[in-house]
């Protein structure tokens, strides 16, 4: 720090400097949930269209089995037309049962060609799963390993934060209660820092706009906390 900065003012810098350092530990706290948050949408996402992509093979299989049935029930119709075929002694009786075993005989055909189609259609839906379960399974290990990620630094943070608080502390007892005080009122009424910045080329350095000549001047006497009429900040010289 430079010598001609007033020792009451420097001290400030210096309470700012830890406060700062407070200021993004706890950005950085406030930010994780939502970044947990967002992985654990991710991942939520994930094996939602994993279970979908599994419940539609499911069906597929399902149709399938209802099929098999089907055909089942046709060929079990088929053999008691042919044995009531057996019993009748009416030639047209007899070709009636004819013509219900040839339908059913196609029906059969055609249930069988459907099953193939959707065996087939099975098929490829279980090659297209297994591919699409081991692509989300990587992605799901990604965001499970930023998640841990996220964890462990938000305990660090946790853990940097007490010393953190600790710092400000310390040179909080250090500084002049006259400058502490309004210190401590710029802190209320700002958000985030800085709260004490020096004056450079006739403008403060926080706010950025230019300042009045009365208060470029108090600044240089160095003999109490001069404060912008801009934005409230302390403001000091320094050559």
């Amino acid at each position: 720090m430079m010598q001609s900065v007033d020792p009451e003012i420097e001290q400030l810098l210096i309470l700012q400097d830890r406060d700062s350092r407070l200021y993004n530990i706890e950005q950085s706290l406030k930010t994780i949930p939502l970044e947990l948050a967002k992985y654990q949408a991710k991942i939520a996402e994930e094996e939602a269209a994993i279970a979908a992509a599994h419940k539609e093979l499911q069906q597929l299989e399902v149709r399938r089995k209802d099929l098999d049935n089907d055909v089942k029930s046709a060929e079990e119709q088929i053999v008691k037309y042919k044995n009531q075929q057996l019993q009748v002694k009416k030639n047209d009786e007899y070709q009636a049962l004819t013509h219900e075993i040839e339908l059913t005989e196609n029906k059969v055909n055609e249930l069988e060609e459907a099953e193939i189609g959707l065996m087939l259609e099975i098929d490829e839906g279980n090659e297209q799963f297994a591919k699409a379960k081991a692509e989300s399974d990587e992605r799901l290990q990604l965001f499970r390993d930023e998640i841990e990620t996220l964890q462990d630094r938000e305990q660090t943070l946790k853990g940097e934060i007490e010393a953190a608080k600790a710092d400000v502390a310390k040179e909080m007892s250090a500084c002049n209660a006259r400058y502490l005080q309004s210190y401590e009122r710029v802190k209320r009424r700002r958000p985030k820092p800085p709260f004490v910045s020096a004056i450079e080329d006739h403008k403060c350095g926080g706010c950025h706009l230019k300042v009045s000549s009365e208060t470029e001047s108090a600044t240089r006497q160095k003999s109490e906390p001069v404060h912008c009429e801009n934005c409230g900040r302390i403001v000091y010289w320094e050559l």
